[in-house]
């Protein structure tokens, strides 16, 4: 390895903008970089060892606790969702826990480098998504109603030419297109059809099926000036109930998850190093 390779991953530790460690083989954290120490107004000192765990929400303190063990145990990744406190406002937020195992040249586990990603959001509009599944059996005014106030990318298709009816300001912040409403996916999207979204839609629209998938992989031309940008998505779509003479409608809820990929891609960077 180069000499300079930890000094390199030094600097990108600490300049990424989410919370960064490593760990002993044991378990007990030898490292954090500074945004563990300014989320949880604690010093290193105080993270390193056992000492984050006194920022666990006490009720995921026990299954967190059980993951890690049995990932130390097993050499096998660790994925947890856990809330922790912020130090500016007391409040606990989930957080996704990821760790890799880093291995020598005989196998042996040397290291753990791991990250904690804010996920309150996302939580957040779970919920609000599983409550839109019900909701949807109800009056229409009251979902168009969850739609709008929804801390997710949420909208409502008209089919069967897919005309875009119903979009909320988040989409219009994640897609960047101000003036869809009366359109086409097709014609406010003209990469959706390269990419497969209007054969799910089809799909959807034809069988009644509900169509979710983690970390959809989707160009979106954000700006609109012609050069399409890789992001990430948890995504869904779900088919209503007829909508008058015009056929039926599409619920599309969407969550950008594109940090989270970039994570877990450095991580896997740092693990082969």
């Amino acid at each position: 390895m180069d000499e300079s390779a930890p000094e390199l991953y030094a600097l990108i530790a600490e300049a990424t903008p989410v919370q960064l460690w490593t760990a002993q083989p044991d378990g007990r954290l030898d490292y954090v970089n500074r945004q563990v120490t300014e989320y949880f107004g604690r010093s290193e000192q105080q993270m390193k060892g056992e000492g984050w765990q006194d920022v666990v929400h006490p009720t995921d303190l026990p299954n967190t606790l059980k993951l890690w063990t049995r990932a130390l145990a097993e050499g096998t990744p660790y994925r947890t969702e856990f809330r922790l406190q912020r130090a500016s406002d007391g409040f606990y937020r989930w957080h996704l826990g990821l760790a890799l195992p880093v291995r020598d040249e005989k196998g042996e586990i040397i290291r753990w480098v791991g990250s904690n990603t804010d996920i309150d959001d996302q939580k957040r509009a779970t919920e609000v998504r599983q409550a839109g599944l019900e909701i949807a059996r109800l009056e229409r005014n009251r979902l168009e109603q969850l739609i709008l106030e929804a801390p997710a990318v949420m909208a409502i298709y008209r089919g069967p030419t897919y005309e875009i009816a119903l979009v909320n300001r988040l989409w219009i912040q994640f897609t960047g297109r101000k003036n869809a409403v009366g359109k086409t996916v097709k014609e406010a999207f003209p990469e959706a059809e390269e990419q497969g979204l209007l054969d799910i839609l089809s799909h959807v629209y034809r069988t009644g099926e509900t169509f979710r998938t983690d970390e959809m992989r989707l160009m979106i031309d954000l700006d609109e000036d012609g050069i399409p940008e890789e992001t990430f998505w948890t995504f869904s779509l779900q088919r209503l109930s007829p909508n008058s003479n015009r056929g039926y409608d599409l619920l599309v809820h969407a969550v950008e998850v594109s940090e989270h990929v970039e994570t877990r891609r450095m991580l896997e960077a740092l693990q082969s190093a």
